[in-house]
């Protein structure tokens, strides 16, 4: 029920961003908060489909947990350092 209007959105919510008019974040928005509500609507009532559990989702959280690490590492200032503005 929720996957296909995710790919829709992930397909087309790149087309407007280049725009100058608000009502395309505001449309973007309003879908994923749409698609949030209805999967949790979905989890709630139809609990048939379990939670995928930790242990098959490590090998793609560590790669992003390393990533985060290093993003952090990298726009944190050290001292001594001046940053030019």
């Amino acid at each position: 029920m929720i996957f296909w209007p995710f790919l829709a959105m992930v397909v087309l919510v790149p087309i407007p961003l280049g725009s100058i008019y608000p009502w395309s974040s505001t449309l973007i928005s309003v879908v994923t908060g749409l698609l949030l509500l209805g999967w949790t609507v979905q989890a709630v009532f139809d609990p048939s489909q379990p939670a995928i559990g930790l242990k098959r989702c490590w090998p793609f959280i560590v790669p992003f947990a390393l990533v985060a690490a290093w993003v952090c590492i990298q726009i944190e200032v050290l001292p001594g350092y001046r940053t030019v503005t």
